[in-house]
């Protein structure tokens, strides 16, 4: 997390970043555990494919679509 020079304390638009990126993980996670269970898939069989669907959906490039 990003860190003000002076007071240390967290700026602000990385904490609103961090917190984004956690409830899009918790969201996606959710997918792909979904097909695991209905598919019987492993669990990087499902993530991949989650992340290919992610990447169709966002018209771009699946190699490069990941939620950090």
């Amino acid at each position: 997390m990003g860190r003000r020079p002076k007071n240390k304390a967290p700026i602000a638009v990385e904490v609103a970043t961090r917190e984004a990126r956690i409830a899009a993980h918790a969201a996606f996670d959710r997918l792909w555990q979904a097909k695991m269970r209905r598919d019987g898939c492993t669990k990087g069989v499902a993530r991949r494919a989650g992340y290919r669907w992610l990447a169709s959906q966002l018209y771009m490039d699946p190699a490069y679509c990941h939620i950090s």
